[in-house]
């Protein structure tokens, strides 16, 4: 579902909706979306009662943010255990961002996730561009899908600010003010703390 955000999303959010996504609990072959907020609590009950080593201590939320790419592929190829600490770390404040942040509508993590599409709607729009460019009679494709065009025209300029540089980084670092929203992280990650002490899980 996320397979073209996947460059402008941290890994906490990528493995995060995965976990969520995977554990909506399920009826009669079907997805219950009204009954979302459950899924978390039916998850923490089966690993609990079925799991070798039950409920995995979560990562402290500071640690989880700070992960790279790299070394969140490394943990994974390489470590089970911390692996199911990530996947659970993970899933604990994109639930929260859910079901629990603000009113309890999701609203900030809606608007994060439409902030994250934003470079990917850029891509697709350069894209379109290109299609129609490479269709104008003066154009020529060629079988290796470059192609020509005369000196007095301009194909659209590639969004090349979306893939060079600390571009990511200041991506990454711009969208998680949506979430934030005013908050520091130290008062964000209190925020989540508290929200799942009810549910005995500390992070």
């Amino acid at each position: 579902m996320m397979h073209f955000w996947l460059g402008y999303l941290p890994q906490w959010v990528v493995e995060g909706m995965a976990e969520y996504t995977g554990n909506l609990p399920l009826k009669n072959g079907r997805f219950r979306l009204s009954e979302a907020k459950n899924g978390l609590k039916e998850y923490l009950e089966f690993r609990k009662r079925r799991m070798p080593g039950g409920v995995p201590e979560p990562y402290p939320l500071e640690k989880l943010f700070a992960i790279s790419s790299d070394e969140w592929t490394r943990i994974m190829a390489t470590d089970p255990r911390r692996t199911q600490r990530l996947s659970l770390t993970s899933y604990l404040p994109v639930s929260y961002f859910m079901h629990l942040d603000g009113q309890g509508d999701g609203a900030r993590f809606s608007r994060y996730m439409r902030a994250s599409a934003e470079p990917v709607r850029r891509v697709e729009a350069h894209e379109k561009a290109l299609a129609e460019f490479k269709r104008r009679p003066e154009v020529k494709t060629n079988p290796d899908g470059s192609f020509e065009y005369p000196r007095e025209l301009q194909p659209p300029a590639l969004p090349r600010d979306l893939f060079f540089g600390a571009s990511r980084a200041e991506i990454l670092k711009q969208n998680l003010e949506v979430l934030l929203d005013g908050r520091s992280e130290a008062e964000l990650m209190e925020q989540v703390r508290a929200a799942y002490r009810a549910h005995q899980i500390k992070m």
